[in-house]
């Protein structure tokens, strides 16, 4: 693979966890497979980016809007993809380019279209029952499968979602785990701190943080002591402070926005007892692997998918059942908290971060090793 140029091809790069992934893989391809990763988006990045060249097709946020049922938006959709699509025949595709990877995938048929000769690979992010198969994209999203020359997913449990939804494409299915490449921050772990901490973006119809507001007010009745760090930012922050208001937890919530080291702001503020998830559907929550490598166990719903693959229930977290109801789960949230908070079961730390050993960069570069032989040995490359 060396020298093979490889274009990772995003609209829009918020920062988020699926950002420090794509980052960390496309340097790890620079550095140590010795290929040449180019970044391609839409608008200036937040965050961390990849050392590699960068180009900014400066088109603006594409989308981000309700599709299903919204023909004026359709309409709209349509026409800002045309001009992305344009400008895309305009200054890539004289990159000369051996691989694409689709980031956003309801781009995968238009770019494979666009790019006819070389292998377009998409590389899925979340689940597809929680969230893809629901959006008005659907249609798109599966022919884009189908078109694909290879799906990249992130544990078993999507790829038994990509086989019950697309049985066409279970052959051209690989599991490729997120690399976990974050260096232990000392000082994490104290349990007498009465801290429960979230990460991640304050985007409540994928993280709930609702949910999570509502346990935690159950929660600390029992316990006054304690103290909720909420760690990102993300177009509902503002709901989420109306929240915290209405159920008076102004004096045990805390909104501290992003932090470009959450773990690090952590530590030199007392550390933190657990972390906390509450997602009505994810991907592979790298958070909750980067908690556990910081020796700090995890409290987190069996949200389809990823939890249930890193979560060993009582050994390094507690992975919460939904109930019938949304009150039901908010309420077995709640009792898990109070399970974690009164050390009913106790944690190590040495077993903690060796329960993602699978997920270190060695292991997850081979992986894609092993992917990237095979797209070569079909002759796709």
């Amino acid at each position: 693979m060396s020298g093979k140029k490889i274009g990772f091809i995003k609209m829009n790069w918020s920062g988020g966890g699926l950002e420090n992934v794509v980052t960390t893989v496309a340097n790890m391809m620079k550095e140590d497979m010795e290929m040449e990763p180019i970044l391609i988006l839409n608008e200036e990045p937040r965050g961390k980016v990849p050392a590699c060249e960068i180009v900014n097709l400066n088109i603006g946020r594409v989308g981000n809007y309700p599709l299903k049922r919204h023909p004026v938006n359709m309409l709209r959709y349509v026409k800002q993809m045309s001009s992305y699509f344009s400008a895309l025949k305009k200054h890539v595709v004289k990159f000369g380019l051996d691989i694409v990877v689709a980031l956003d995938l309801e781009t995968v048929a238009l770019l494979k279209r666009l790019f006819k000769d070389i292998p377009v690979v998409v590389w899925i992010h979340l689940s597809l029952k929680g969230f893809w198969s629901r959006s008005g994209m659907w249609p798109f999203i599966k022919r884009g499968f189908e078109l694909a020359d290879a799906i990249i997913v992130l544990n078993k449990s999507m790829a038994d979602e990509i086989s019950e939804l697309c049985p066409s494409v279970k052959g051209k299915t690989f599991v490729i785990y997120n690399p976990i490449t974050i260096e232990p921050v000392s000082g994490m772990n104290r349990a007498e701190s009465h801290r429960i901490a979230y990460i991640g973006r304050l985007s409540n119809d994928q993280k709930r943080i609702d949910r999570l507001l509502m346990a935690f007010s159950i929660f600390v009745d029992t316990h006054r002591c304690w103290k909720l760090t909420v760690i990102g930012d993300g177009p509902d922050r503002k709901m989420i402070e109306t929240l915290i208001t209405e159920h008076a937890l102004n004096d045990h919530v805390e909104l501290v926005g992003w932090h470009e080291d959450p773990w690090k702001y952590l530590a030199n503020t007392g550390g933190v007892s657990f972390l906390a998830l509450t997602s009505d559907f994810e991907g592979f929550p790298t958070v909750l692997c980067e908690a556990l490598v910081n020796g700090i166990p995890v409290v987190s719903t069996d949200c389809p998918v990823g939890p249930s693959e890193i979560v060993q229930n009582k050994k390094n977290g507690l992975l919460v059942s939904f109930g019938t109801s949304e009150q039901e789960t908010i309420d077995n949230l709640a009792k898990a908290f109070c399970v974690m908070a009164e050390e009913r079961i106790q944690f190590k730390e040495e077993a903690l971060r060796a329960s993602v050993n699978k997920l270190l960069p060695s292991s997850v570069r081979n992986q894609w090793k092993e992917f990237l032989e095979t797209l070569s040995n079909l002759g796709e490359i």
